[in-house]
């Protein structure tokens, strides 16, 4: 059964008596915000683009993204909470494409119980969001990533060129590695690659890390990072000459077993520098520190021979490198622990600006990863077992990630705005004006309360609703 936009029919029917089957009260909150913040994204435009392949016809496809895309938000994690949770939000529903109908007895006339549809399947049974997510491929992750960046650059919401690159394990031979941007305010996701045991990234990390910053530079310009941050195991020698010679700095945390570590410490002797002390209060684990270091750095450095060969075959005139230390003095750390070396292909001029740019790395961590796991449970609830829906719940958590993020700085709260404005410009053309979704038999309409209430009877004395499309409720006019 499906219903038909007919208001004057609804409002007949109303002044004759016919009860009300189905309302749907109007959306508000901030879910209804991140909804129409992704709607300013692209988001849906994106998958509605998708081609997305299946054997059979059944729910379209389009439907069911577009669900997938706003579950993240909900505060559930598991699929089939979250799902319950944002099929209890009619308003959210009608926004996603949902016809009221659908939503009061599901879309699809298929069912798997002898009788008849269960609470679960309406509107949508979790197990065919499953099937939704198993439908995509790398490559549709691929152009996704792609085409968010296209927006996120095309609407200037990535200023920053500092990015920062790493990894991390999910659950069995599973791992997730991003490439996210620096801003004042914490991190943007974006590009990344899900990877399970077979295409596990060990050995090739800095191949990996080549192709993400490509990936950006393919939307974003070359001009897009001026500056990377790894771990050690991101940024091989052949890899920071290559981004050197591309224009972009490199940024590398060098395990004090190397030679060039030791190098940098002889000239630091030579030279007869002892540091410089610095005290710095920082948050562990929510806990204030204070300790002091001392700082010192090395320029001019050639020792990395991997680094030299691939510089000079890139036509780098004097490839030369700069390492930075950091040691701890107090309180006392085991010595293993007490010194923090970064080697950089920018000549930084004091080694307290190398670890100032350095310290966001740990952002990764903690307000990426440990975000992801602990907020929003991707690792405790990774929505299915194949790696497939695994990768679908990752892409999906990881574009809602981008929108909370933006959500949080003030450009992204000014899109807010425009989006609800937008959204709400549309839900006039299209139903009405604001109000009330009213179904009645096979027809519905968009009512005001004030409107509703004089339909049924009741008119309302005065209001202080504005004037929708020229039209004034009936209470006004006899005013």
């Amino acid at each position: 059964m499906w219903v038909r936009h007919d208001k004057q029919t609804v409002l007949r029917r109303l002044a004759e008596g016919a009860t009300i089957p189905t309302i749907v009260p109007p959306a508000s909150g901030a879910l209804d915000e991140l909804v129409a913040l992704s709607a300013e994204l692209e988001t849906f435009r994106m998958l509605d683009e998708l081609d997305v392949t299946r054997e059979r016809q059944g729910i379209p496809d389009a439907l069911l993204l577009h669900t997938l895309a706003v579950l993240p938000f909900l505060a559930d994690g598991s699929l089939q909470g979250s799902a319950q949770s944002l099929f209890s939000d009619p308003a959210i529903l009608v926004q996603l494409g949902y016809a009221p109908v659908e939503v009061a007895e599901g879309v699809s006339a298929r069912h798997r119980q002898a009788a008849g549809k269960t609470a679960e399947s309406i509107p949508v049974h979790s197990d065919t969001l499953r099937d939704e997510l198993a439908r995509l491929t790398p490559k549709d992750w691929e152009h996704l990533q792609e085409e968010r960046l296209r927006v996120l650059y095309a609407k200037r919401l990535i200023r920053s060129t500092k990015v920062v690159v790493d990894g991390s394990g999910l659950g069995d031979g599973e791992r997730l590695v991003t490439l996210s941007a620096l801003t004042g305010h914490g991190l943007i996701p974006l590009v990344w690659e899900f990877l399970t045991g077979d295409a596990s990234e060990k050995g090739k990390e800095a191949a990996m890390t080549r192709n993400l910053v490509e990936r950006v530079r393919t939307v974003g310009g070359p001009q897009a990072i001026s500056l990377l941050i790894a771990d050690a195991f991101y940024a091989d020698g052949p890899f920071l000459a290559w981004l050197k010679a591309t224009g972009t700095d490199g940024l590398v945390r060098l395990p004090e077993d190397r030679l060039l570590c030791a190098a940098g410490l002889a000239v630091i002797a030579l030279e007869g520098d002892h540091g410089e002390k610095r005290r710095q209060t920082r948050t562990l684990d929510g806990h204030k520190e204070t300790r002091t270091v001392e700082v010192a750095v090395a320029h001019g450095l050639t020792e990395w021979d991997s680094y030299q060969a691939k510089a000079k075959e890139l036509g780098i005139a004097e490839p030369k490198l700069t390492v930075s230390f950091i040691r701890q003095r107090e309180p006392t750390l085991p010595a293993e622990k007490a010194t923090l070396a970064l080697v950089s292909t920018k000549a930084w001029p004091e080694a307290w600006q190398t670890y100032e740019a350095y310290r966001p790395r740990w952002w990764i961590e903690n307000a990426g990863f440990h975000e992801l796991k602990e907020g929003w449970l991707l690792e405790r609830y990774p929505w299915g077992r194949s790696a497939a829906i695994v990768r679908g719940r990752v892409g999906f958590t990881l574009l809602a990630q981008q929108v909370v993020a933006l959500y949080c700085q003030a450009a992204g709260r000014q899109l807010v705005g425009y989006g609800i404005r937008r959204l709400r410009r549309a839900l006039n053309l299209a139903l009405g004006g604001p109000g009330m979704v009213v179904v009645i038999e096979d027809c519905y309409a968009v009512l005001p309360v004030e409107e509703l209430l004089a339909a049924l009877g009741h008119p309302v004395t005065q209001s202080l609703r504005r004037p929708v499309a020229g039209v004034l409720p009936d209470a006004r006019r006899r005013a």
